[in-house]
């Protein structure tokens, strides 16, 4: 017979909490400056949108999903 896993998890007893060895300082980080890009200017400098014609999927990259 072949049945599903249980998704009922029954805990005995707590794990106890643990403080680690060791913790990174704590520390405000100063506000970098302005920044400004170098490049094309006017219409160069636009967004291109392209259009590209829909494809198909191979059959191994399709996402499978359970039903239970």
């Amino acid at each position: 017979m072949v049945v599903p896993y249980s998704k009922l998890t029954v805990v005995v007893a707590p794990m106890p909490l643990t403080r680690p060895l060791r913790v990174a300082p704590v520390a405000v980080t100063a506000l970098a400056a302005l920044v400004v890009a170098v490049g094309a200017t006017g219409a160069a400098a636009g967004v291109v949108k392209l259009w590209l014609a829909p494809r198909v999927v191979p059959a191994l990259l399709v996402p499978l999903t359970r039903n239970w």
